[in-house]
């Protein structure tokens, strides 16, 4: 007796192998670029903190810079309602104090930022373990390998669950933590001073802009981060859930043919 030397799949198996080892090509590459780009500073600055003498150098030469931005706006404006405008801005950032840790609880800051950093490891290297597994099962399943059903039916359910904690951590842990950073440096008076100046500035060049509160701007930017938690659950789930529905269909209507025995 001897038995066939792969089993013989349904050929709808095999399209998902093809489909399997493409998508997992693809989001592998797509993985390794990101680590190639952001890598080196996640390893540098892990896990995120603010130093506040740095903060404090970063926020003097933001403020110089925003001095000279208004003192040239101030020169070119030919309306006097928009030149005292200008003037009054620049005559506040003078006068605004570079020492943020006056206004800033570094302490509680740092407590929350470490999270950020934690979420983006999980992020961007769990992915490419499941892609890995996903191209494996998908040239088991061309090759007509029996267990490339089981071991693609347990990377599509992993990589489900994957993207449902991420989300989870993301939107109860990491984002809260990141708000409440923002919030604290939107009630300082140069954070408002940065908005002030740019929305002025805008106005000098002849862009009508809107007057907008520090705060709306941090709401704006949680809704997209609560957005993007669920996007990336909806919209990254898709394929994996196909899979499943594909897999269990076939398996149950076309087993897979049992070896023939020859004599």
């Amino acid at each position: 007796m001897s038995d066939e030397a792969t089993s013989s799949l349904p050929r709808s198996l095999k399209i998902i192998g093809v489909l399997n080892l493409l998508c997992g090509s693809a989001l592998l590459l797509c993985g390794m670029g990101v680590f190639w780009l952001i890598g080196p500073f996640l390893v540098e600055n892990s896990p995120f903190q603010l130093n506040p003498v740095e903060t404090r150098q970063i926020a003097a030469e933001m403020r110089k810079q925003m001095i000279e931005d208004a003192r040239r706006d101030e020169r070119a404006a030919t309306n006097a309602a928009t030149k005292e405008r200008l003037r009054k801005v620049r005559n506040e950032l003078e006068t605004t104090p570079e020492n943020l840790e006056v206004t800033l609880d570094f302490q509680r800051i740092n407590a929350s930022l470490p999270w950020l950093s934690r979420y983006i490891w999980a992020e961007i290297l769990t992915g490419p373990i499941l892609n890995l597994l996903m191209m494996f099962g998908g040239v088991g399943l061309i090759l007509g390998k029996k267990w490339s059903q089981t071991l693609t039916l347990g990377v599509a359910s992993l990589k489900i669950l994957r993207l449902a904690l991420l989300s989870l951590f993301l939107g109860l842990v990491v984002v809260p933590g990141v708000r409440g950073t923002m919030d604290d440096f939107a009630r300082t008076r140069f954070a408002r001073l940065i908005v002030r100046q740019a929305i002025e500035s805008r106005n000098a060049d002849g862009i009508p802009t809107a007057q907008v509160e520090l705060s709306e701007i941090v709401q704006i930017l949680t809704a997209l981060c609560y957005g993007y938690a669920l996007m990336s659950l909806a919209i990254g789930a898709i394929y994996p859930v196909i899979i499943l529905i594909l897999l269990t269909r076939t398996h149950s209507t076309q087993p897979i043919s049992q070896p023939t025995v020859s004599d």
